[in-house]
């Protein structure tokens, strides 16, 4: 596993990667990084997310996150749209999820 540098500038770019481009960062993170490793629980659900999604190969994007999220009733947790909508103001280049 990585350790995520406990920031949430960090996680926010792993999260933006991820959504992003799932079908290239996905499979070098999915035994790297947990949704338990990040600092940020609605974080952490988010991710979750995203590889709920990607081991059923669906599309990785804001919406089906948020319907994902809605499936397993953790919209609110996972602090609703405007949380989903955010981490992608991270930096785009998925390398920064390698780095991070």
């Amino acid at each position: 596993m990585i350790e995520l540098s406990q920031n949430k500038d960090a996680e926010k770019s792993v999260l933006a990667a991820v959504i992003r481009d799932s079908s290239t960062v996905c499979p070098v993170l999915l035994d790297k990084i947990s949704s338990s490793d990040f600092l940020t629980p609605a974080h952490g659900l988010i991710y979750q997310a995203v590889l709920d999604l990607f081991s059923r190969s669906a599309v990785v994007t804001p919406i089906t996150i948020y319907e994902e999220l809605k499936r397993v009733d953790k919209v609110a947790e996972a602090g609703g749209s405007a949380t989903i909508a955010s981490v992608l103001d991270g930096p785009p280049d998925p390398i920064n999820a390698v780095l991070a």
